[in-house]
């Protein structure tokens, strides 16, 4: 699927499942009701591309990329900014490749890998990492993966405890 413009959806923009597999190159993925992209049941899609061929996740009303339920994947060189939930969101056993990606100036969290399983992940360009209070003001404790990356693309990978 390539040069694609998938917008205002009332699902996710793309949900690829059930050992699903697919190429997924310069689409424009923006304004769907929950996710941009899902990945799930054990499905393995390439998100990515180079240069202009990149895919824009922007602006969904759910997570940019939800990975869940045994799914994988590989997110490449994808700019993924301006979601309501996470940029990137694990859980329930997903275990994705994300490499080079622009992820910035989503509502909850860059990353969020909700079942403490640290994936595979190396040379994203942003978190905001801002830690939360809960309502209480008490610290609330969630392990998190924090990308520290330069714009040389060096990785440093650390597991921190953050305030949620």
């Amino acid at each position: 699927m390539i040069n694609n413009v998938i917008t205002k959806s009332k699902a996710n923009g793309i949900h690829v499942y059930h050992k699903g597999k697919g190429i997924f190159e310069g689409n424009t993925i923006s304004e769907n009701q929950l996710s941009g992209v899902r990945i799930s049941e054990e499905a393995d899609p390439y998100f990515g591309g180079v240069e202009d061929k990149c895919n824009k996740i922007t602006n969904n009303k759910g997570q940019g990329v939800l990975v869940c339920q045994y799914g994988r994947g590989t997110i490449h060189n994808c700019d993924i900014k301006n979601n309501a939930l996470a940029g990137i969101e694990i859980t329930h056993f997903g275990d994705p490749r994300v490499l080079q990606c622009a992820v910035q100036d989503n509502a909850v969290a860059e990353f969020d890998a909700a079942n403490r399983r640290m994936s595979r992940r190396a040379e994203n360009r942003k978190h905001n990492g801002e830690p939360e209070l809960n309502d209480d003001g008490a610290k609330k404790e969630d392990y998190r993966l924090t990308l520290n990356v330069t714009r040389m693309g060096t990785c440093e990978n650390t597991v921190s405890s953050t305030l949620r």
